[in-house]
């Protein structure tokens, strides 16, 4: 694939419909985790034909885009102009679907909404000018909509996952270096140079799990230890060694070059490069698992101090680097970077930007549903026509017998009758290497989305014939039950029982 074979395409002022062969294009940010990555749109303005490429070229539908992340129109042009001319050169991958694909050819005019942008990639291969705004944008949010329901998000969480809007470089000035105690201060060298050491040692500790047993004055007195000597090590090692190793493969060097870009130890600052050694560690095949986790921890900070408003495409960047970070730590303990995104970033903006706090929360909540349904008799009473469900195992009770523990049946209650009704279906299987003597009905919905941990829930059937979850975390099984009760009573009245979640 090349500018030549490009040019070499015909150009017709029609496209083979029929209709003039003109495009718009603009790039977003798809932030779909757990494969987030920047997304070229193409729209032919006439008819509406829309074509899609993920960038960087060449990733796979389950890979992340993270990596590719530009934040100038410089550094978007050379990827974007690959994937416009990889999208012409292949006829927009028609030939994957259809049996006689037309012939690739050339666009006759191309526009875009930024101007750097169109500049930028005018300079790659001379053929952008112009603005049309209102179709593509129509089209793109049609693509959008059929890209969540082909991925099955739908409903409420559907309906939060708003449209992206199309990347703008122009009033967009990143910061080309990473602010840091003593950047402005009148102290000496000496002491210069001891705030960008704290400010690293800070760094660096607040991408590590946190420790329970944490001791503030002792924290304080390691932490000084710490920073004396680094600032022994910076005296010994060079930040090109740091870098030579890195490019060898090292995953602490790529880790400690991406610091002292950060602050400007021994370098010159730079927060593109920066960016750049945090994923070559993340990259490095013999990564470990905590260390990826601290990368993360560290893009957070990356992301959210990229310049003084935190776009949202920055923001779904820190968010889903946040989620990985907590997936790799090691018992999944929270470091402060983390935290501190969540309470002091996340949380703020959660009010006007939700998608993050959304698309999280669903991605958890599906996980325990399929935890859930791998062991049903955990997480459900065995009783004897109960269906009482619980969002934590130890929630219920279990079977104090001789049957394999992933084989025991749950209880909601200790009610003798209830119990003794049970002991009769599940005296039999009551011994090792037996099967499981609870029967699962498979037509229970599956447990509500809760929004607080240890709540119980029942299934409540509707006058309409609608089966829905009531769920709560300060009822009792006895006032579950009751309230299934009224709402049988209400449905033989011909009221309609009202069900939800309470809190």
């Amino acid at each position: 694939m090349s500018v030549k074979s490009f040019n070499a395409l015909p150009q017709p002022r029609l496209s083979p419909s029929g209709l003039p062969n003109h495009w718009h294009f603009d790039l977003c940010f798809m932030a779909l985790d757990p494969t987030p990555s920047h997304v070229l749109f193409l729209v032919q303005l006439d008819s509406g034909y829309i074509h899609s490429e993920r960038l960087l070229l060449g990733i796979s539908s389950r890979e992340s885009g993270i990596a590719f992340f530009p934040e100038s129109a410089t550094e978007a042009a050379p990827e974007v102009s690959k994937a416009l001319l990889h999208a012409f050169i292949n006829s927009f991958g028609t030939h994957r679907f259809m049996l006689n694909p037309p012939p690739p050819f050339s666009l006759w005019k191309l526009t875009t909404e930024d101007p750097d942008l169109a500049k930028a990639i005018k300079e790659e291969f001379k053929k952008i000018s112009g603005k049309a705004l209102e179709i593509a944008h129509t089209a793109f949010d049609g693509f959008w909509k059929g890209l969540k329901s082909q991925i099955s998000i739908t409903g409420i969480i559907a309906a939060a996952l708003t449209t992206p809007t199309s990347i703008m470089f122009r009033d967009f000035h990143p910061r080309t270096t990473t602010t840091c105690l003593g950047d402005d201060s009148d102290d000496d060298d000496d002491s210069i140079e001891t705030m960008k050491a704290v400010g690293y040692v800070q760094r660096l500790s607040s991408s590590h799990p946190i420790s329970v047993k944490m001791d503030p004055y002792n924290e304080g007195q390691n932490m000084m230890k710490e920073v004396q000597t680094i600032m022994e090590l910076f005296k010994t090692k060079s930040s090109e060694v740091a870098r030579k190793e890195a490019d060898e493969g090292n995953t602490e060097s790529a880790i400690d070059y991406a610091l002292l870009l950060q602050f400007g130890i021994n370098c010159t600052k730079s927060h593109s490069l920066s960016h750049l050694y945090l994923l070559k560690a993340l990259s490095i095949p013999t990564s470990s698992c905590s260390t990826k986790s601290a990368c993360h921890a560290l893009l957070i900070k990356w992301y959210t101090k990229a310049s003084n408003i935190i776009r949202s495409c920055y923001l779904h960047a820190a968010a889903h680097h946040a989620n990985l970070s907590i997936k790799l730590s090691p018992g999944q303990v929270l470091c402060a970077a983390v935290l501190w995104f969540g309470y002091k970033t996340l949380e703020l903006l959660s009010h006007t930007v939700v998608e993050p706090c959304v698309q999280y929360k669903t991605e958890e909540q599906a996980k325990a549903e399929v935890k859930r349904a791998k062991r049903a008799n955990r997480y459900r009473c065995a009783n004897v026509g109960c269906s009482v469900q619980a969002d934590m195992g130890r929630m219920l009770a279990q079977c104090s017998g001789k049957c394999d523990p992933d084989q025991k049946p749950s209880y909601c209650s200790k009610d003798l009758i209830s119990l003794l009704k049970d002991w009769k279906i599940h005296k039999p299987f009551c011994c090792p290497n037996a099967p499981c003597s609870v029967i699962i009905n498979n037509d229970t919905p599956g447990f509500g989305a809760t929004t607080k941990h240890r709540a119980l829930s029942i299934p409540i059937t509707s006058p309409d014939g609608t089966t829905r979850i009531f769920s709560s975390s300060t009822m009792n099984v006895e006032m579950l039950k009751e309230i299934k009760a009224h709402s049988k009573a209400g449905e033989r009245r011909g009221v309609r029982g009202d069900d939800g979640e309470d809190g």
